[in-house]
């Protein structure tokens, strides 16, 4: 009995140095039916659950990466084109370009920060964008085009127009927007208007 036991200790110690060392190849030989069979069955049913955790995990991650140099690749080419990208979740920019730094002032850390980009809007627009933003995040308005005004930084108001798209990953609600300064052509419109009159 002695041996036994032994031998089905051994071999679970046997297989959790190779657990601790992330190889799954192999499981525990069970000897008997007793305790320690019992306890190397169990053994083995924890390390396959283990393994389809880190297998799902690992998928995940994948994802995430594909996911990442899409964003990246479609921002490198809007920042070239002088064109702002931010992707918002849950009303906070969490990922932007280049083009939208420069654009508002900001470096890349202090953007980030900002708790909701609706705090940059100029106050007389920030109840309308948080009713849009309300009809995006319930799925009522997958898309959406149109103008508002930022305050830069440095105070200084600039016209942006914007075409945002709502992107759903898994269980996350995102929006993707594409942001143009339009303050030249809106200070051109204004100047017809007044020679107008």
């Amino acid at each position: 009995v002695s041996i036994g036991i032994t031998k089905g200790i051994n071999e679970i110690m046997r297989i959790s140095k190779k657990v601790s060392a992330t190889d799954f190849s192999d499981k525990a030989k069970v000897y008997s039916e007793d305790e320690i069979g019992l306890l190397a069955t169990s053994f083995n049913e924890m390390i396959t659950n283990l393994q389809a955790t880190i297998n799902e995990r690992t998928q995940a991650e994948a994802m995430i990466r594909e996911q990442q140099q899409l964003y990246e690749s479609l921002i490198k080419a809007q920042s070239e084109m002088g064109q702002g990208i931010a992707i918002t979740e849950n009303n906070k920019i969490i990922y932007s370009n280049d083009a939208l730094y420069k654009m508002y002032g900001y470096n890349k850390e202090e953007l980030l920060k900002i708790p909701s980009f609706i705090d940059i809007v100029v106050p007389e627009e920030r109840e309308r964008l948080r009713e849009k933003l309300s009809k995006r995040l319930s799925g009522n308005e997958m898309s959406d085009v149109g103008e508002t005004a930022i305050i830069c930084k440095d105070g200084h108001i600039i016209n942006i127009e914007y075409s945002v798209k709502t992107i759903k990953i898994q269980d996350r609600v995102q929006t993707l927007s594409v942001i143009r300064d339009i303050t030249t052509r809106k200070q051109a419109e204004e100047e017809l208007k007044h020679k107008a009159e």
